[in-house]
């Protein structure tokens, strides 16, 4: 801790507690949280054998379907309906880690090309209204809302 950020917390007048080095049972909420996060990260990935590298999608993407969900601790209401004031998804859920075709926009696709390129649907965008889908051959990342979906292919 800084003398900066010290200082700040006095004069909001919180008591700033921290844990002893070494000692995760003690963050309690956060560690439980965090476990949820990893587990349900874990089993989205091993039900469709998504690659290791692309765990941080897989969490990016278990957040956003938590916060989604109904909770019995809320009132059977989901975080996002308490904080905004209602529950809609942005884009309707599909199933993540499956094959998916993503319309292919670029100036260079000719009519006798091909009009979609083959990814797997890695989630949700945070700023903007559409999908993130990877090419695994092209090593590139889109955002879309053109997209087919294949959910039971893996």
């Amino acid at each position: 801790m800084n003398n900066e950020f010290r200082s700040y917390l006095s004069d909001q007048r919180i008591i700033h507690q921290t844990t002893c080095p070494g000692t995760p049972p003690q963050n309690g909420v956060a560690e439980r949280k965090n476990r949820h996060l990893l587990e349900v990260a874990r089993s989205l990935m091993f039900q469709m054998n998504v690659p290791k590298y692309l765990w941080s999608e897989a969490v990016m993407t278990a957040t956003y379907l938590i916060n989604q969900m109904p909770s019995r601790i809320l009132g059977m209401k989901s975080p996002v309906e308490l904080l905004l004031g209602r529950h809609d998804f942005k884009v309707p859920p599909k199933v993540f880690g499956c094959v998916c075709f993503v319309k292919d926009h670029q100036p260079t696709v000719s009519k006798l090309d091909p009009q979609a390129v083959k990814c797997v649907f890695m989630g949700y965008a945070s700023t903007q209204k559409g999908y993130k889908c990877w090419d695994p051959i092209g090593r590139r990342l889109f955002v879309s809302m053109d997209v087919i979906f294949r959910e039971e292919e893996p």
